[in-house]
This record gives structure tokens, sequence and C-alpha cells, in this order.
């Protein structure tokens, strides 16, 4: 293991190392404007209707078993629609793409009804997992102030713009996995469309170090978008 005083240093080195990969990897959400507190209280889902069409992920690798990574990667796009489901103002949403997904929102935001499709979708596990993933990032009709914690460790830290529309700009505190041998520290930041509360860009930064040395081992950045 290294001293503690060394630990610090590697640190550096890694900083430095990254600022030298040849792509440039963005550091942080996709906004048209500067994040400002809120004022007063938001009330987010007035409509349920996702504010986008397409919605593509990105994962930009900076750092590959303890080697500079480089190349541009290629996103990865799922087409959305959407169509209203019964008379009680809920909408159906269907992601197509690699895997295909259904679920009903309901006027509130709730989610229900979920299906999905393609590889892997047949396992359980699988499944869940997905469907846990879209709850957990789209927001229920509420009243959100500044600093104000959601669900699951997301901070309030103040509104935005994205593509003409108001969002609400929220971020995690790291989430720190210790496994066997290695460290996985987790980031993420939101912006979630204020009229929707359905998010609209993401960022999650993972990096794994060697958990007796403190080398780092692997760092991804995982980007969502829509448009």
């Amino acid at each position: 293991m290294l001293p503690a005083f060394v630990r610090p240093l590697a640190g550096a080195v890694f900083v430095a190392l990254l600022t030298q990969i040849a792509h440039a990897r963005p550091e942080g959400l996709a906004l048209d404007a500067p994040v400002t507190p809120l004022t007063a209280p938001v009330q987010i889902v007035t409509t349920v209707a996702a504010p986008f069409r397409e919605l593509c992920s990105t994962r930009w690798r900076t750092l590959q078993n303890g080697q500079p990574s480089t190349g541009t990667p290629t996103p990865e796009c799922t087409e959305v629609t959407i169509s209203p489901e019964g008379n009680s103002g809920a909408v159906r949403i269907t992601m197509q793409g690699r895997i295909t997904i259904n679920y009903t929102r309901s006027a509130t935001g709730a989610a229900s009804n979920f299906s999905a499709t393609g590889p892997g979708m047949d396992l359980e596990p699988a499944h869940r997992r997905l469907e846990d993933s879209i709850v957990g990032q789209s927001l229920l009709r509420q009243t959100v102030a500044q600093d104000q914690v959601l669900p699951p460790n997301r901070r309030v830290i103040g509104r935005s713009i994205v593509r003409g529309r108001p969002v609400l700009v929220t971020q995690s505190s790291p989430y720190q996995s210790n496994l066997t041998d290695r460290i996985v520290t987790v980031k993420t930041q939101n912006a979630i469309d204020i009229e929707t509360g359905m998010p609209v860009e993401s960022l999650t930064d993972i990096l794994i170090v060697n958990k007796d040395t403190g080398t780092p081992i692997e760092h991804n950045v995982l980007v969502i978008s829509t448009r």
C-alpha cells in the first residue's frame, strides 16, 4: 500500500495524465445558460409528455487498464415516441433502439406497465434494473426548493436552460463502493426538464482505482443527451 503522503501525488499525476488525452470529453452538462440558485420553490411536472424525440448515450473512456484511452466514441441513439393513453392525461412512452422500452406515465409522472424487449431483457433482474433506472431518473409532480435532496441522492443546485427549455440542475454526492481489490467512485449531474420532470441531459463520472496503491485503473464518463 502507498504511504498516505504519496497518495495525493498519485492523484495529481492522474489529473495531469487526463489533460493530455487527445479527445475532449465533456466536463459537465451541456447547458445553454449559467446555473442560478432557485429564489423560490418550483412546480415540477405540469405535463408528462417527454420533451424530446431522440435519446443518445455516449461513453467516453479516458483510462483503461491504467493506460490513456483515445478516440471519439459514437453515440448510441434511441427513438422516442409518445401517444395518449386513455382520458386521464397519461401517455405511453416508447424508446426504440437496441432495446425497446415501453411504459405508461401518469398525469402525475408515475411510471407503470413497464415492458422491455431486446438482448437480455428476458432475464428478470435486467428487466427490473432498467425499470428502476427510468423511474429513478424522472420526477413525480411536486414542488422543489433550492438544495432539496431528490431520490436517489440528487441535490438541487439551481436552474438553467437546455435548448430553450427551463431545467432543474441536480448533482449527487460522490458514491463510493469498496470492492475486494478496487474502489469505485461515481458522481452524477442531471438537467431535468421543469415542465415534465424528465431528464434531458445527464453526466455520470465513474473512476476505478486500485484499493492498495490508489493507482487509477479505469475512468469513464457516460453522457446521455436528448433532442
